[in-house]
């Protein structure tokens, strides 16, 4: 299955856990390619006015994975932004990949997720929750990991 794993990653830890999963989805023995959102140089996250530099071709895949980093307690503009303008193909496989610095999910992650599902029109297979800043993490990343290429 070709599995497209949007990215959007400002500090380098998304795109980590994002890794994570493309690897544990090539030994299942998919086709993963993690395609990443761009932002010019001057971006800095929580500002609400947000401009893509391309948008990843996901025609393509027939599945999707959506990796973002939680900013100010709700799902990232960029991914907002990009999910807005995406043209998902009607019957495609959803998930999430969320990541997020403070230590409970209920401090932003959650609503990330609920947030990135509305975006999808409701329609998410699954999806986790890594947060960075515990002590876990890396469990955290390996479970998420089996978890998403578990739905697909």
């Amino acid at each position: 299955m070709k599995i497209g794993i949007v990215v959007f990653s400002h500090t380098g830890n998304t795109l980590r856990a994002a890794g994570a999963l493309e690897s544990e989805l090539l030994e299942r023995g998919h086709d993963p390619e993690i395609l990443r959102l761009e932002v010019p140089a001057d971006y800095k996250p929580g500002e609400a006015a947000v401009e893509l530099e391309g948008i990843p071709d996901i025609s393509g895949c027939d599945g999707l994975v959506f990796a973002s980093p939680v900013h100010a307690f709700s799902l990232s503009a960029v991914m907002r932004e990009y999910l807005g303008r995406a043209e998902i193909p009607p019957g495609t496989r959803k998930a999430a990949l969320i990541t997020q610095h403070l230590p409970f999910a209920w401090l932003g992650g959650n609503r990330a997720l609920r947030q990135l599902e509305a975006a999808c029109g409701g329609s998410l297979n699954g999806g986790a929750i890594v947060n960075w800043s515990r002590s876990n993490r890396e469990r955290q990343i390996e479970e998420a990991a089996a978890k998403i290429a578990g739905l697909f």
